[in-house]
């Protein structure tokens, strides 16, 4: 039995984004708090939930949050690209609201990071939220960039749809594949990730890809990212390229150790 005043906990949340209900847990750090805190975001459709990252950053004293996008995981409303990227931003709102004393969360200090999906959401909710003290993005996919170098290829239209398959679809609602890669071209030039560059580039930022990933080849989706930032003059660009697929199959433990790293710079860079 412990004897802590205030035990690690973990709880159930729920809470709104634009009409409909989101899902989703907190781990809560050890102590009293606030406690700073990370919104941790899934990718596409989100069987990885990198439950393994959570707990290692909660040891290293933050909260984390991890939920389900709308219309996904029988969450409620449809899912969208577009959306994913507004509930990121409800989750923020949700930190800062009435609940953030009682979940242990300093609503100053909040982070988002994501795998896949949820780094290029990671990126953009936070170039739209000043307050949020920085990104990471794990493997992140830049769908605006594929979706302009596929603009008027019709193969390769057909190739992106094939390439979603029944899994990826099957927990999502009210969207397909097609739908998916057509919202990604109508928004190509907006969405690809150099453009939270500007917004970025004076907080801290970390960018990591896999050697053997396939999905997001760091060549396509990583280094022309980080090119972009040091153009800028990033201030606080960390990046690397670490063994492993997609999801970092056998270098678990080094992904671990170099989110919480990033983090404790994070937590002592004075903004």
């Amino acid at each position: 039995m412990t004897t802590l005043e205030h035990p690690p906990a973990m709880s159930a949340v729920l809470f709104p984004s634009h009409g409909d209900r989101l899902i989703g847990s907190i781990l809560m750090a050890e102590g009293a708090g606030p406690h700073p805190t990370l919104v941790l975001l899934h990718g596409l459709p989100g069987y990885e939930r990198n439950g393994d990252l959570a707990h290692e950053v909660r040891r290293a004293g933050w909260n984390v949050l991890v939920f389900s996008y709308r219309g996904c995981w029988g969450c409620e409303g449809t899912f969208s690209i577009a959306n994913c990227i507004e509930d990121a931003g409800s989750a923020l709102a949700f930190l800062r609201g009435p609940e953030s004393r009682e979940l242990r969360v300093d609503s100053e200090r909040i982070v988002l990071a994501g795998a896949s999906l949820g780094g290029f959401v990671a990126l953009h909710a936070a170039a739209r939220d000043p307050a949020v003290l920085g990104a990471a993005s794990i493997a992140g996919f830049d769908f605006g960039a594929v979706a302009l170098s596929h603009t008027g290829d019709t193969e390769a239209r057909e190739d992106a749809i094939a390439s979603f398959g029944e899994a990826s679809m099957a927990p999502l609602t009210g969207t397909s594949a097609a739908a998916l890669v057509d919202e990604a071209a109508s928004l190509a030039a907006d969405w690809q990730l150099a453009r939270t560059v500007p917004a970025l580039k004076d907080r801290r930022v970390l960018l990591l890809g896999g050697n053997r990933d396939t999905v997001a080849p760091p060549d396509v989706h990583l280094q022309p990212l980080v090119d972009e930032f040091e153009r800028a003059g990033a201030r606080h660009l960390s990046h690397a390229v670490l063994g492993g697929d997609h999801n970092f199959s056998e270098v678990r433990t080094a992904l671990a150790q170099r989110l919480v790293a990033w983090l404790g710079k994070v937590r002592t860079t004075e903004q």
